[in-house]
């Protein structure tokens, strides 16, 4: 039985879309990476450290580099 080829989540093609929680303060020099990382669950915070992860900032800094998809599974 032959499957669809899905990326790893290591391969830097795709990224990692890490939103903006409820205190907005991932990636800000103002906070320790302790207080950014007590905004997510705790299974959110494996992909934090992700080389393909990407933020907000990420994207609208290098608008032409990116396709942002996103559904409501």
């Amino acid at each position: 039985m032959s499957g669809i080829a899905t990326p790893r989540i290591d391969d830097d093609h795709p990224r990692v879309y890490i939103p903006r929680k409820t205190w907005g303060v991932y990636k800000h020099d103002r906070f320790s990476e302790k207080i950014e990382r007590e905004d997510y669950e705790y299974w959110e915070r494996e992909f934090l450290d992700h080389a393909n992860a990407v933020t907000a900032k990420d994207v609208n800094e290098n608008r032409d580099e990116y396709i942002f998809s996103c559904d409501f599974f």
